[in-house]
């Protein structure tokens, strides 16, 4: 089995109780970005987005090292559905 359909699977799993449409696997369809920075950059601006809406059980976080490219696309994205109300 490859990494992306492992990851793809893995994904599926932990996305099911996700809310529709607010998860890494739509936004993978969508955008047709798969790569490690996305995902990363998904899981930091997901966190950041609930962290802005006031959720106390997630932290503002955005690697400015990494804020190009693919983990940018994947953090603005993240960002934009998980922050909103």
């Amino acid at each position: 089995m490859s990494g992306r359909t492992l990851f793809i699977l893995a994904a599926l799993l932990f996305t099911a109780c996700a809310p529709a449409g607010n998860n890494i696997v739509s936004l993978m369809v969508k955008t047709g970005e798969s790569s490690i920075d996305y995902r990363q950059g998904y899981l930091d601006g997901c966190g950041s987005g609930r962290a802005a809406k006031g959720d106390a059980n997630h932290i503002h976080f955005k690697d400015l090292t990494r804020y190009n490219g693919a983990y940018r696309q994947g953090w603005d994205d993240a960002f934009a559905l998980c922050g909103q109300p």
